[in-house]
């Protein structure tokens, strides 16, 4: 029997090993199983269970931290992928010139597009990029919205296939990414594109005011 338990469950073998002998000695050896039980026993137990009592705790705190880096670096991935709708927008010449009237400092991003990073720690200066777009795209217009359709075709599968990541990250951002794709869905049929694409920049918006929420002032 303890040849399969050894097996199957080495660890708990050996532990119940040292159990039994540490019984055998002590009652081979005790002259007075009480006394020595108070005397010597206790105080061990004692110290073995405040060290354990610190050890599962300073573990504990190592893995919270842990797993909130690991979230932190998930939506940061996620993000990625928002980014990447709003750089395509700025991409349309003609949208660019609509927003720039409505934002001007927008031509810092004349040069390179890519020079939006949407970084956590920028979210007033993004929010002022996708407010700007979102009066751009009150304007319909056909040209900028076939433009939008095309890019949100190509990319919708790769929002699905980001679920599972953005689970990991909170339920708060879950829910607001399956509202993103939800609307990205609409526009990539064609449904009132503009009124659903500025939906769209409304929930980025928020997926990035809830990181903050969760993850406290980030970089």
């Amino acid at each position: 029997m303890f040849k399969g338990l050894f097996k199957t469950h080495p660890k708990a073998a050996v532990a119940l090993g040292a159990l039994l002998t540490g019984a055998v000695l002590f009652f081979t050896f005790s002259d007075d199983y009480v006394k020595t039980f108070k005397d010597n026993l206790v105080p061990e137990l004692v110290g073995v269970a405040v060290d354990l009592a610190l050890i599962v705790f300073v573990l504990d705190i190592i893995a919270l931290k842990q797993e909130k880096k690991r979230s932190r670096q998930l939506e940061k991935r996620a993000r990625e992928y928002l980014r990447f709708i709003v750089v395509n927008m700025l991409k349309n010449d003609e949208l660019f010139e609509i927003t720039k009237s409505a934002l001007p400092s927008i031509v810092d991003y004349d040069a390179n597009k890519h020079d939006f990073k949407f970084f956590a720690s920028e979210r007033l200066r993004s929010n002022e990029v996708i407010d700007a777009l979102i009066v751009a795209l009150s304007r319909e217009n056909k040209t900028v919205n076939e433009h939008i359709k095309k890019h949100v075709e190509t990319e919708l599968s790769s929002f699905h296939s980001l679920f599972p990541i953005v689970a990991e990250v909170s339920d708060e951002h879950f829910k607001i990414w399956g509202r993103i794709v939800y609307f990205l869905t609409k526009v990539s049929h064609g449904e009132d594109l503009a009124s659903n694409m500025i939906t769209v920049l409304q929930k980025i918006k928020k997926f990035d005011r809830h990181t903050e929420r969760v993850f406290g002032k980030v970089s």
